[in-house]
C-alpha cells in the first residue's frame, strides 16, 4: 500500500520520495559528469556558487563574452545620451526556455535606440547571489539604473545553501546565503564549495552533503539521518507527507500565510534587507535602484480573479520602506479576460516568447519613465 502511495503522489502531485542513497548516487554522477567537462553553461563560482560561462553558444541561447545574455559586446561605457541599465536575477530575468533575441531584456532594449538593458540574470539564482554579482561587476559597464529582479519562487532561495535540498534533481551547486543580525545587518555565508577541489571531495564523501544543511531551512533531517528511510517505503511516505505539512501549515517560518508570504518568515525579513542593500548601495554610487516583480503564471492567475499575489505584501513593505519598485502585472490584465494565460508560459514555467515581449515592452517603458521621474527631481528646487 505504501508503494502505491508513494506512486500516487508523484504522479498525482509531482512529490517524489527517492531513497537517500539514490539522490547521493546521482549527486556522485553529475558532479563527476562536471569534473570530466560535461558541463554547459555552469561553472562554479566561490563568491556567487555558479555563474555562466562566458562565450557559452547553444542555438539561440548566447552568452557574450562579458558574461551577460545578449547577441552584441557591450562598449566600455555608454554612448552619450543613452540610458544604460543592468538587470540582475534569476531565471525570468536571463529568459530560460526563450532564444537570447526573445529574452525580455532583449525586447526592452530594443523598445528605443537609446536604452541599453544588460542582462546579468542566471537560472536558479536568489537575490542574495544577484546582488552580490551587482556588487562585484554590476559597475564595471556603467550603468546609469540598476533593476533587481524577483520572481515569487525566488523568496525560498534565500535560506537554502545546497540546491539538492530543495529538488534533488539539481546540480550540486552550493550558494550562499545571508543571516540577518538582531541589529538588522547582513553577515555573508560563503558556499561551502566554491572550487573543483571541493567537487571532488563531495564525489569521493558524497555524505558531505549533509552537513550543507546547518543553515538550510530545506534540509530534512528526518530523511538523512533517519536509517529506516530507505528501507521502507512507509516511512518514506509518512516522512515526506509529514515534512511537506510541517512547512506549509505548522512551521512559524513558513514562506505563506494566508495566501501571501508570510511577513513573520526569515526569508521575507531577509528579501526585505538585501533589496533596501542594494537600493542604498547604489544610491551611493550615484546609480538609479529599481525593484522589479516577475509575475509568475499563479500570480497572473490570482490578479485577474480579482485576488492579492502571493508577494502583494511584500511590494506594500518594500514601498513602505521608499524603494522604487515596478511591476509589469497591469500589463498582462489589461489585455482582458479573453487572453490566454498559458500562451505567456513556456512548459517549464518560464515566459514563452509572448510573455517575454508583454515583460520586455512594459519595463523597457516603466525604466526611462523612472529615470525621467529621477531626472526631474534632480532638477527641481529643494
Amino acid at each position: 500500500a505504501s508503494y502505491i502511495g508513494l506512486w500516487l503522489m508523484a504522479r498525482v502531485t509531482g512529490v517524489r520520495a527517492p531513497r537517500i542513497s539514490t539522490v547521493l548516487a546521482d549527486q556522485t554522477k553529475r558532479v563527476n559528469d562536471y569534473l570530466e567537462g560535461r558541463h554547459g553553461r555552469d561553472e562554479i563560482d566561490s563568491l556567487l556558487g555558479w555563474h555562466y560561462r562566458a562565450g557559452y553558444a547553444r542555438g539561440g541561447d548566447v552568452i557574450n563574452a562579458q558574461q551577460l545574455r545578449s547577441l552584441r559586446v557591450y562598449s566600455q561605457a555608454p554612448r552619450p545620451a543613452v540610458l544604460r541599465t543592468a538587470v540582475f536575477g534569476d531565471s525570468f530575468v536571463y529568459g530560460s526556455e526563450v532564444d537570447t533575441k526573445d529574452a525580455w531584456p532583449s525586447i526592452a532594449e530594443g523598445t528605443a535606440s537609446d536604452l541599453e538593458v544588460l542582462n546579468y540574470g542566471v537560472g536558479g539564482y536568489g537575490d542574495d547571489q544577484a546582488y552580490l554579482r551587482f556588487a562585484r561587476e554590476g559597475l564595471a559597464l556603467s550603468p546609469s539604473v540598476v533593476v533587481l529582479g524577483f520572481t515569487p519562487d525566488d523568496l525560498r532561495r534565500l535560506t537554502n545553501v545546497y540546491r539538492r535540498f530543495i529538488d534533488d534533481r539539481e546540480f550540486a551547486w552550493t550558494k550562499p546565503r545571508f543571516l540577518l543580525a538582531s541589529d538588522g545587518r547582513l553577515k555573508y555565508l560563503p558556499p561551502p564549495i566554491g572550487d573543483t577541489t571541493g567537487l571532488a571531495s563531495l564525489a569521493v564523501h558524497p555524505e558531505m552533503a549533509i552537513h550543507f544543511g546547518d543553515h538550510d531551512q530545506w534540509y530534512a533531517s528526518v530523511q538523512y539521518r533517519d536509517p529506516l528511510y530507505d528501507y521502507s517505503a512507509t516511512v518514506r511516505l509518512l516522512t515526506v507527507l509529514g515534512v511537506r505539512f510541517y512547512n506549509r501549515f505548522l512551521d512559524r517560518n513558513r514562506l505563506l500565510a494566508g495566501g501571501e508570504f508570510n511577513p513573520a518568515s526569515e526569508a521575507f525579513r531577509l528579501q526585505l534587507a538585501i533589496s533596501s542593500k542594494f537600493a542604498k548601495e547604489a544610491e551611493r554610487l550615484g546609480k538609479l535602484p529599481l525593484l522589479l516583480m516577475l509575475p509568475d503564471r499563479y500570480s497572473i492567475e490570482q490578479a485577474r480573479s480579482g485576488r492579492r499575489t502571493p508577494y502583494a505584501g511584500l511590494v506594500d513593505s518594500l514601498r513602505a520602506r521608499g524603494l522604487d519598485v515596478i511591476d509589469p502585472m497591469s500589463d498582462f490584465i489589461a489585455l482582458g479576460r479573453q487572453a490566454n494565460v498559458a500562451s505567456w508560459f513556456a512548459s517549464g514555467g518560464h515566459y514563452s516568447p509572448q510573455g517575454n515581449g508583454i515583460v520586455g515592452r512594459a519595463v523597457g517603458r516603466q525604466i526611462r519613465k523612472a529615470a525621467s521621474r529621477q531626472l526631474a527631481a534632480r532638477g527641481s528646487p529643494k
